[in-house]
């Protein structure tokens, strides 16, 4: 069995639609205020996948996923 971890961070475009920036592996004990300072950071650099820009900071979730090989 093997576990898996992501923090993913979404964002909203500057044509409402959101998209989501996804970071394998996080360090634990992750704050909100601390994922939301970085992701300002990084937004003048993100497009979404059909070229618009990131306008704002949405929300973040740490997702944890286990997987278990059947024998």
């Amino acid at each position: 069995m093997t576990s898996h971890k992501k923090l993913e961070i979404r964002y909203l475009a500057d044509d409402n639609s959101k998209t989501t920036l996804r970071v394998n592996e996080p360090k634990d004990g992750l704050a909100l205020a601390e994922v939301k300072e970085a992701a300002e950071k990084i937004m003048p650099v993100l497009k979404t996948a059909r070229n618009h820009n990131v306008s704002s900071f949405d929300k973040a979730y740490i997702v944890e996923t286990t997987v278990t090989e059947l024998q």
